[in-house]
């Protein structure tokens, strides 16, 4: 194993080394730096399988060594020495992409042993899902652009033959009604890229997290949301906290759910937007006075492509409520939904306020 020590303290570097001795069966080589800027040069210059490296340095205190660390672009596993008994700062430091951390005080040959192979592994599945996420990405704009694109030039060629045929021909009922049935189905085409869009985003592990401010959010998307112009729509939230998370997918999650809620609704929709804090989670529930659903098909309504209505009744991919789904579980909580039909349907799910209980 090639290992690269960072490590100013030379009483600290040589109880690592002895520990690597007895820890490693297989062998390993030591490359020491005292400083984080030496540590770095190596890193870039050198294969190493693992890094070690403390965060209190002569040439770069705790904060900024995070900050470097955490900017850093590397394939090695970059695992932290601590000697500060602050597991709080050690926890987070994970989510900056460390892949572990080492008190110090607590090392023994065996455990310096585990948390190395498992660093290694660990950063290795990381790469791999970057690059998933990279190709994953590149379909997702694909989607956006060499689909979208010969299907709008597929609408206004459509849209050129009928104006040319109604220059010199009198269309019949029959043959206008082919026409707008090209036109239902080009918006369902449509409708379906957009939500598989959505749905393979949520998947992505590239998100930006950062604190986020539901009722803003809950505000921006009733704004965006357009409704039907033949219903009166009521939105009455009450405190919504801040979270941790995405915004991006936090406001896709409100927005299918939200939009459910007035879809399938013959009256005029009520949707109620709540909040309740249980342990360290926030419980939101989001609520509508809308058909409701059969009790029978209510954990059906979370499959992909699941539709509970024919088109012509209410218009969808299908992948609404399983982007939600994908996106509370990217957010490390759960969804469920109770529902009577007839009077309507509550959509409970939660989510963090901790950035150490994300996913």
């Amino acid at each position: 194993m090639n290992i690269l020590l960072v490590e100013d303290n030379l009483d600290h570097a040589e109880l690592i080394q002895d520990l690597c001795q007895q820890g490693f069966e297989t062998g390993y080589t030591i490359t020491h730096s005292t400083l984080l800027h030496d540590g770095i040069t190596n890193l870039q210059k050198h294969h190493f399988d693992i890094a070690l490296c403390d965060l209190q340095l002569p040439d770069s205190p705790i904060a900024d060594t995070i900050s470097k660390l955490e900017a850093l672009i590397t394939d090695t596993p970059i695992v932290v020495l601590t000697s500060l008994g602050d597991e709080d700062l050690a926890r987070s430091l994970i989510h900056k992409g460390m892949q572990d951390y080492l008190p110090k005080d607590e090392l023994t040959p065996a455990f310096l042993n585990r948390v190395c192979t498992y660093a290694i592994e660990r950063k290795k599945n990381q790469v791999q899902m970057e690059v998933k996420n990279d190709d994953l990405e590149a379909f997702c704009r694909s989607l956006s652009h060499d689909f979208k694109s010969p299907l709008r030039n597929l609408k206004h060629l459509i849209e050129l033959l009928k104006s040319e045929l109604t220059d010199h021909l009198e269309l019949n009922e029959s043959e206008l009604n082919i026409f707008r049935l090209i036109d239902a189905k080009h918006i369902v085409i449509e409708q379906l890229i957009d939500g598989l869009y959505e749905h393979l985003r949520a998947d992505m592990t590239t998100a930006t997290k950062s604190s986020v401010d539901l009722n803003q959010l809950s505000t921006d998307v009733v704004k965006q949301l357009q409704f039907d112009n033949s219903k009166t729509v009521t939105v009455h939230s009450g405190t919504l906290p801040t979270v941790y998370g995405d915004r991006a997918q936090l406001f896709i999650l409100f927005q299918n759910i939200i939009e459910n809620g007035v879809k399938y609704n013959n009256n005029n929709p009520r949707i109620d937007i709540d909040c309740e804090e249980i342990d360290d989670a926030f419980q939101i529930t989001i609520s509508d006075n809308g058909i409701g659903i059969d009790q029978e098909y209510l954990q059906k309504i979370f499959l992909p492509f699941q539709r509970l209505h024919t088109e012509k009744e209410y218009k969808g991919s299908g992948l609404g409520l399983s982007t939600a789904k994908r996106i509370v579980a990217n957010h490390g909580g759960k969804i469920d939904v109770q529902s009577t039909e007839g009077e309507g349907t509550r959509f409970i799910f939660t989510l963090s306020s901790q950035a150490g209980s994300l996913n």
